[in-house]
């Protein structure tokens, strides 16, 4: 029996995020102190976290140091899974991102970055879901992992006291499970329960880049910056196993199957200005070009079983707008944000397993603390993220509620040496 291509794009459709990083690039990621600062770093970082936001941020590091970073997500998404208006609540709450970061002043210009981070992922699981009619049901989990890694290896190099660049060397890995489900036509008058299960499925780029430029005024009252990331491409490959529930039941074992993964080209632009000696205000814009990413592909080895599914997206691209402000006339500095991220899924393509094809907002809040003499720096955020909820009446796609809401914590612990 050869799975027909209707077949195959019903499932690929509720897969597609393992090949895609689509609305799973944190817009605040990992770092506290950016995090509370809605995400914006291009223009002023100068720390370690310069690898990531804008290398060029290296060249003002003023002590070498060595940092660890998580966030924490609680979150409550709630959409169609497997048929329309079936509204479903993801059971995992807590994903979780990270990384590590440092660097080392080589001389008076040059200074090194380096570290290990997440770019992006998702961790979602629907329990019990049942798809197919009649005797031929179909009763499992639907759930999908993503996790996009990337270890870095940046420069900074200071032009003068005002101007500085940076480019940084980056491997990017891939690392994705999903178990769909999905009711199919088996037969002219039978509605069977489709299982299809991709395991393993892993794939890593060397080369890709990120280039930075930054100036800061002569009283550092002001600065601005741009940072660039470069498109990563590569193919994951893993094994895929699928089950049609039909009086007879149908079973494919592991078949080696690959589709292709891409992280998209991005730019940031920021800017900051001094009010005060004590009042900071920030500004950014990050640009992400998901249009780049026309479709879709899962490629089986063995043709003879499956043919090709090909999905078209019509992503659109992600634009976000960040701000931010920091007061630090306390011992306790205040630190807010704010970002709106423009929609990437367009509704005609929505599915459980992507973004939510609405705008994302983000605010948050947080502080920061040094001890032991200045030696050991502690930042903390909290923050909370909403789509705004969409409801979908379209033939097109999953007919329902798509809605989804994050609490989320961060913290990061820097020494200086």
């Amino acid at each position: 029996m050869k799975i027909s291509t209707f077949t195959l794009s019903t499932l690929a459709i509720s897969i597609a995020n393992t090949a895609v990083a689509s609305g799973f690039e944190g817009v605040t990621q990992w770092n506290a102190k950016h995090g509370a600062l809605g995400g914006t770093g291009a223009s002023y970082v100068n720390d370690s976290s310069s690898i990531f936001f804008n290398p060029a941020g290296l060249a003002f590091t003023e002590h070498n140091d060595i940092a660890l970073h998580i966030a924490i997500f609680d979150m409550d998404k709630d959409v169609p899974v497997a048929a329309a208006d079936s509204q479903h609540t993801n059971d995992i709450k807590h994903p979780y991102r990270g990384g590590f970061t440092g660097n080392y002043r080589l001389d008076d210009q040059w200074v090194l970055g380096y570290g290990i981070f997440n770019v992006g992922g998702t961790n979602q699981v629907y329990k019990d879901i049942t798809v197919g009619q009649n005797n031929n049901t179909l009763t499992d989990d639907f759930s999908s992992y993503l996790n996009i890694m990337e270890a870095n290896l940046s420069l900074g190099y200071k032009i003068d006291k005002n101007w500085s660049v940076g480019a940084g060397l980056r491997y990017t890995w891939f690392a994705s499970e999903l178990q769909s489900l999905a009711s199919v036509q088996s037969s002219p008058t039978m509605i069977s329960g489709l299982r299809s299960e991709y395991k393993e499925l892993t794939g890593h780029h060397f080369g890709g880049v990120r280039l930075g430029i930054m100036y800061r005024a002569d009283d550092n009252q002001w600065g601005a910056g741009f940072s660039y990331r470069s498109k990563v491409k590569t193919d994951q490959e893993g094994k895929h196993h699928m089950r049609v529930n039909t009086p007879v039941v149908s079973e494919y074992r592991d078949q080696n199957v690959k589709t292709e993964s891409i992280l998209p080209e991005q730019f940031s632009v920021g800017v900051d200005y001094r009010i005060t000696p004590d009042l900071q205000l920030f500004g950014e814009y990050t640009f992400t070009r998901y249009s780049d990413i026309e479709k879709i592909e899962f490629v089986p080895d063995n043709l003879a079983v499956a043919e090709i599914a090909t999905i078209n997206t019509d992503w659109k691209d992600r634009h976000t707008y960040k701000i931010g402000s920091e007061y630090s006339g306390s011992s306790w500095p205040v630190r807010t944000g704010y970002s709106y991220t423009t929609q990437v899924v367009p509704d005609e393509r929505a599915t459980s397993t992507f973004s939510i094809p609405a705008p994302l907002h983000i605010a948050s809040i947080g502080t920061g603390k040094t001890f032991f003499d200045n030696a050991l720096v502690l930042d903390m955020t909290i923050g909370y993220a909403w789509y705004e909820t969409k409801n979908l009446d379209n033939n097109s796609t999953l007919k329902g509620s798509y809605s989804e809401k994050t609490l989320w914590v961060m913290a990061s612990t820097k020494y200086l040496f």
